[in-house]
C-alpha cells in the first residue's frame, strides 16, 4: 500500500482552561447556604446527605474574607466620593471664577456731592460702560434711594422703578441723572445703591454689578430768634416770643415748630394757637432769605415748686424744626436750647439787643438797639432802684460811644472790662419807687464803628473782637444797705467779616474813555451797549461760597462778554439771572472784580421814563470764622447811570 507523505495521523494537544479554584470562596458560599438554611428551618439539611457544617476554623476564614470584601467596598466608595468631590470643586471654581465677569467687563460710577444741606436740590449722576468684547443683553438698572431722598425728576424717566437699558454692545456707555433733595434726621445714613443686571451673549447666566454712594447731611440754614426773660419767679407769667429765620436760599414748605417745655412748666396760651396739643405749630411756607411770623407763648412755673439744689433752678426749653420727608413723615432737622432761671426775687431784668435776648452776629457799621426791661412781679414796692447796662468790647472797643443815643441820659462810667451806663431816680423818677406790678423799659442805641473810622487798626485783633452785654438791678431794701444785684443773662455779639459789594453801570471810564456803544441818552428802538462792574471787598475773616447775582430785564440782552479776577461768571437765560460764583476768598485776598457787557434796547412805551438796567445785586457768603451766612444787597442800576461821572444824561429814554 502506498502511503503519501505526511499522511500519518497527528495528535494536537489542546490546553483546557479550568476555572481557578478558590476553596475559601466555595466554603464561603457553602457557609452562606448553611446560614440561609438555618434561618429557613429547612429539615432536609439535617439528613445524612446534607453537608456537614464547617468547623470554627472554617468560619473564621469565611469571616476574614467577608471583612476583606467590606473593606474593598468601603475603599472603592471613598475613592468614588473623592472623585465626585473634585469634580464639584472644579465646577465651583470654574463658575465662581467666571462670576468676576461683570467686574472685568462693566464699569459703573456714581458722582454726587459728598455733603449736602437738608432740603437743597442736587443731582446723582450714574455712568456705565461695557468695557468688554461681549455684548451684554437685557441690561437693566435698579436704584435703591437713600432713606430721606425725595425724587424730583430723572433723565431718562423711570420705568416701573427701574431703567431698562436693553442690550449694551462692546464699548457702549450711558448715564442716568437723578435729581432730588434729602429731608431727614441729620444722623440718618443717606446711601444710594445702584445695581446693573445683565446677561453676556456668550454665557447663559445672569450677572450683576453693584456700586453705592453715601452723602453726609448738613443742617439747613435756619435760625430761631427768641425773646424771653432770663430770670423768672415762681407763679410769674412768662412771655416767650419766637420765630424761624431762613438764612439760606432754599425754600421750605409745611414746616413744623415743636417746643419741648421743661418739667413743671405750665402752658397757658399762645398766639397764634398751636396746631396740635400745646407745643406744635404748622407754619406757612418759608422761602429763602425770609422768616416766619412770630409766635408768642405764655406760661409759668407753679408757686409750689421746690428746688433741691441751685442747678435745678435752670429750666431748659428746646425748640425743634421739623420738615416733611417721604410719605409726609416729619424729621427733626435742627433744634435750639435756651435756659430760663427761676429766682426768688420778685423783681427781674433782661436785656434785648436788636430784638433778641440771644447771641447774634453783627458787622462793622451796625447800629445796636438796646432795651433794658425791669419789672416788679412781687407784692411789695422797691425804693431807690438803680438800673445798669454793662457792655464789654474786647480785645478792641469797636463801639462809637460819642454817638450814644439815650433819652434818659444815663451816667457813663469806665470799668475794668468795658463801660457801664447807670440810671437811677435822678434820670428816671419811677426808679425812686418801683411799685408792685410795675415795669420800666429803657431804650438806647450805640453804633459799631466803620472800618474807616479807626485811626489805627490791627486787623487780627479786630477780627477776634466780641461784645458782651447784660443788665443789672440794684435794690435798696433798707437805708444804706444794698442787696445783691439781680443780673440778666448775657448777650454776646460776635463780629462778622467786613464784606461788601459794589455795582455800577458805565458808558465811560473815570478818565472819560468811552467803553459803551450806541446812543446816549438811550433811545427807544435803538441799542446801546454798557459795561456793568461788580466789585467785592473783604476784611477780617476768610469767606467761602460767595454768590453775587442780579436779574436782567427782558429788553436787556447778554452778548457774553465777561471778565473776572476770580471765580466764574455766567448767565442763565431761563431765569435771566447773572451769577458770579467764587469758592473762597482767604484773608490775604481783599478784593475781587468782575465785569460784563449788556445791550439795552428800550421799548417805545419807555419814552420819557428812567428804565432799569439791572435788578438788585445780592451778595451771599459764609464767614468761615463765625459760620454765619452774610447777605448784602445793592439797589438796582438804571439808565440814569448814577455812578458814571462823564455820562451827560438824566436817564430819560428819548
Amino acid at each position: 500500500m502506498a502511503h503519501t507523505k505526511n499522511s500519518s495521523p497527528k495528535f494536537i494537544r489542546r490546553k483546557i482552561k479550568y476555572p481557578k479554584e478558590d476553596p475559601i470562596k466555595d466554603l464561603f458560599e457553602l457557609y452562606e447556604e448553611d446560614d440561609l438554611a438555618k434561618e429557613m428551618g429547612d429539615a432536609v439539611l439535617e439528613t445524612t446527605d446534607s453537608p456537614k457544617a464547617p468547623d470554627d476554623s472554617l468560619k473564621d476564614l469565611i469571616e476574614i474574607n467577608r471583612r476583606k470584601r467590606r473593606k474593598k467596598f468601603f475603599i472603592v466608595s471613598i475613592i468614588l466620593l473623592f472623585i465626585f468631590s473634585l469634580a464639584a470643586l472644579g465646577g465651583f471654581l470654574y463658575f465662581g471664577g467666571n462670576k468676576t465677569f461683570e467686574n472685568q467687563s462693566l464699569a459703573m460710577e456714581i458722582v454726587a456731592p459728598e455733603k449736602i444741606q437738608i432740603g437743597q436740590t442736587f443731582d446723582y449722576k450714574i455712568t456705565y460702560q461695557n468695557l468688554g468684547l461681549v455684548d451684554l443683553l437685557n441690561s437693566r438698572l435698579l436704584v435703591q434711594q437713600p432713606h430721606g431722598f425725595i425724587l424730583e425728576k430723572a433723565e431718562p424717566e423711570l420705568s416701573n422703578h427701574k431703567w431698562l437699558l436693553g442690550d449694551l454692545g462692546a464699548g457702549d456707555k450711558g448715564e442716568i441723572i437723578i435729581t432730588g433733595k434729602i429731608i431727614d434726621a441729620i444722623n440718618e445714613e443717606q446711601k444710594l445703591t445702584a445695581t446693573l443686571t445683565f446677561e453676556p451673549s456668550n454665557f447663559h447666566s445672569e450677572f450683576s454689578k453693584e456700586t453705592s454712594f453715601s452723602i453726609l447731611l448738613e443742617e439747613p440754614e435756619f435760625e430761631i430768634v427768641n425773646s424771653f426773660p432770663s430770670n423768672i419767679t415762681l407763679g410769674q407769667k412768662m412771655n416767650l416770643k419766637t420765630k424761624i429765620k431762613n438764612k439760606g436760599t432754599a425754600s421750605f414748605e409745611n414746616i413744623k415748630l415743636n417746643f419741648l417745655y421743661p418739667e413743671s412748666f405750665t402752658f397757658q396760651s399762645a398766639q397764634p394757637e398751636p396746631s396740635e396739643d400745646s407745643n406744635l405749630w404748622l407754619l406757612t411756607d418759608i422761602p429763602g432769605l425770609s422768616e416766619s411770623k412770630e409766635i408768642t407763648i405764655e406760661g409759668s412755673f407753679p408757686k409750689s415748686l421746690t428746688f433741691g439744689n441751685e442747678s435745678e433752678r435752670e429750666r431748659i426749653f428746646t425748640a425743634q424744626i421739623l420738615l416733611p420727608g417721604n410719605d409726609e413723615l416729619y424729621s427733626v432737622v435742627k433744634e435750639f436750647k435756651f435756659t430760663v432761671k427761676v429766682i426768688d426775687q420778685a423783681i427781674n431784668t433782661y436785656l434785648i439787643v436788636n430784638g433778641t435776648t440771644e447771641n447774634k452776629h453783627i458787622v462793622l457799621g451796625d447800629n445796636l438797639a438796646f432795651s433794658i426791661i425791669a419789672k416788679n412781679n412781687g407784692q411789695q414796692d422797691f425804693e431807690n432802684v438803680q438800673l445798669k447796662s454793662i457792655i464789654n468790647s474786647q480785645p478792641m472797643d469797636i463801639l462809637d460811644w460819642n454817638k450814644l443815643q439815650d433819652d434818659f441820659f444815663g451816667k457813663i462810667e469806665k470799668i475794668d472790662n468795658g463801660k457801664q451806663i447807670i440810671w437811677d431816680k435822678t434820670q428816671i423818677p419811677k426808679l425812686a419807687n418801683l411799685k408792685a406790678g410795675e415795669e420800666i423799659t429803657v431804650n438806647f442805641s450805640l453804633p459799631v464803628k466803620q472800618l474807616t473810622e479807626f485811626e489805627t487798626v490791627n486787623l487780627a485783633s479786630l477780627g477776634q473782637t466780641k461784645i458782651e452785654a447784660h443788665s443789672e438791678i440794684a435794690l435798696n431794701t433798707e437805708p444804706d444797705a444794698l442787696t445783691a444785684a439781680v443780673v440778666s443773662s448775657q448777650v454776646a455779639l460776635i463780629l462778622n467779616t467786613d464784606i461788601n459789594v459794589g455795582a455800577k453801570a458805565l458808558y465811560y471810564f473815570d478818565d472819560g474813555t468811552p467803553i459803551g456803544s450806541g446812543p446816549l441818552p438811550l433811545k427807544s428802538g435803538e441799542t446801546t451797549g454798557l459795561k456793568i462792574f461788580w466789585d467785592v471787598s473783604n476784611d477780617l475773616h476768610e469767606v467761602e461760597n460767595l454768590l453775587i447775582s442780579a436779574e436782567l430785564p427782558e429788553y436787556v440782552s447778554w452778548p457774553n462778554e465777561t471778565n473776572t479776577t476770580a471765580g466764574e461768571l455766567r448767565f442763565d437765560p431761563s431765569t435771566r439771572k447773572v451769577s458770579w460764583e467764587i469758592n473762597r476768598l482767604p484773608e490775604s485776598i481783599k478784593e475781587a472784580h468782575a465785569s460784563f457787557t449788556i445791550v439795552v434796547t428800550p421799548l417805545s412805551a419807555d419814552k420819557g421814563k428812567i428804565i432799569k438796567l439791572l435788578g438788585n445785586t445780592t451778595l451771599s457768603a459764609k464767614d468761615v470764622s463765625t459760620g454765619d451766612l452774610i447777605i448784602k444787597t445793592k439797589n438796582i442800576l438804571t439808565s440814569a447811570l448814577e455812578q458814571d461821572q462823564n455820562a451827560e444824561t438824566d436817564g430819560l429814554i428819548q
